[in-house]
């Protein structure tokens, strides 16, 4: 694989958690600035987080789970995060013409 191709592929897994948090965060009708003060951060952290241009630590995402009314694993290993990083991982393998 290629260096930029795994650049890529960690990007794509940092996106999908903070696609996730950015989901579940909607359709509880919070803003970022209320999730952020619920965990005692900066709301420019959490739209970095849903950038993907910033990973949570581990015990930040368990606070944004708590905030958030789901399980930690919900922001890591949702079906969503798994269905939005393969059609990404497709992307990547098609701008290289099928071959990685």
């Amino acid at each position: 694989m290629k260096e930029n191709q795994l650049w890529k592929a960690i990007f794509i897994r940092t996106m999908t958690v903070g696609y996730t948090i950015k989901k579940i965060r909607t359709q509880r009708k919070m803003t970022q600035k209320q999730l952020a003060d619920l965990i005692g951060i900066e709301d420019s952290t959490i739209r970095k987080y849903e950038s993907g241009r910033l990973n949570a630590k581990p015990d930040t995402l368990e606070k944004i789970a708590k905030a958030l009314d789901v399980d930690p694993e919900t922001l890591i290993f949702s079906e969503l995060n798994f269905n939005r990083a393969m059609h990404q991982l497709y992307r990547i393998i098609d701008n290289y013409g099928g071959e990685i």
